[in-house]
């Protein structure tokens, strides 16, 4: 999956999104969607990487400006990300993760 594809689908990027791809990369709601929202995306959850995929112009209170991969974002939304279950399998094994499936997982359907 890259960037392309999920833009293609029409789902934009957040610092603080609505939705997320999760450990199955099955898109899941995050948070309540009206008619008419935008399905946003944190496009870090997808990558790895030091180098700046975009510069983000979300316009969240709190926007990262620098978007870069999963495994440079803090450690409180790596967390965080990772309790939710939205970050997908292929972005953790990239960067050699080892899930403890019991505390990750529980929000996964």
């Amino acid at each position: 999956m890259t960037i392309n594809d999920v833009v293609m689908a029409g789902i934009r990027h957040s610092c603080f999104p609505n939705c997320a791809y999760s450990f199955s990369n099955e898109l899941v709601f995050i948070d309540e969607v009206a008619p008419g929202d935008k399905i946003t995306v944190d496009f870090s959850t997808l990558f790895t990487g030091h180098a700046v995929l975009f510069r983000c112009n979300c316009g969240c209170n709190g926007c990262r400006i620098n978007i870069l991969g999963f495994d440079q974002l803090p450690v409180y939304f790596q967390e965080k990300y990772l309790r939710l279950g939205m970050v997908p399998r292929e972005t953790l094994k990239s960067i050699d993760i080892q899930i403890n499936t019991t505390k990750y997982t529980s929000s996964v359907r």
